[in-house]
């Protein structure tokens, strides 16, 4: 096989190990980081993801997520979860834990860096339990 089909070939298996867009799984070699907060933000769809958090400083971290990200120990599909005033439907949100709400509940992040697109590191989210 011709080394630019093999090259080719070889970053198409990279690419499709995770979905476009979304940070793959951490790398072995990678360290992991965690921090405490209150989880204020969760977006995610069309294959890109966020969550912020405050901390108990008061400043706001950001976190790309990881694929697969786990909520409370499972993966989440979830795009709407709780938050003040909103409860999504179980069918639009079954694998979401109740008790996790967005702008009250206290998380653990744990999560590892990487440079993003842009070249800057990112903190890059694996797990967001509940504390």
């Amino acid at each position: 096989m011709h080394p630019i089909f093999a090259a080719a070939f070889a970053w198409a298996l990279l690419a499709a190990s995770a979905p476009a867009h979304f940070f793959p799984a951490r790398p072995a070699s990678a360290t992991t980081h965690v921090a405490h907060g209150t989880l204020l933000e969760f977006a995610i769809g069309n294959a890109l993801g966020t969550f912020t958090i405050r901390t108990a400083s008061g400043s706001i971290r950001r976190f790309y997520v990881g694929y697969p990200l786990r909520v409370d120990g499972g993966v989440t599909q979830c795009l709407h979860p709780p938050r003040a005033g909103f409860t999504p439907s179980h069918d639009e949100c079954p694998d979401w834990p109740r008790d996790l709400v967005l702008g009250r509940s206290r998380v653990v992040v744990r999560y590892w860096t990487a440079r993003g697109p842009n070249g800057r590191r990112v903190a890059i989210g694996s797990a967001i339990d509940a504390r």
